[in-house]
């Protein structure tokens, strides 16, 4: 099953990335977050939090 291989491949990729961004510092940490629909101001508040938690 190469599924499995493929998972793991993908954890290590990850973890790597983890390790690089958590050596550079908190100035390069990335922030995402996502928003399940434009409407009723979701975009401004997943705006305002994404600000909160990149500062």
């Amino acid at each position: 099953m190469h599924y499995a291989a493929n998972l793991e491949r993908a954890r290590s990729h990850y973890r790597q990335e983890r390790h690089t961004i958590n050596q550079q510092g908190p100035a390069h940490t990335q922030v995402v977050v996502a928003s399940a629909e434009l409407s009723h101001n979701a975009a401004g508040r997943a705006f305002t939090l994404a600000r909160c938690i990149n500062t």
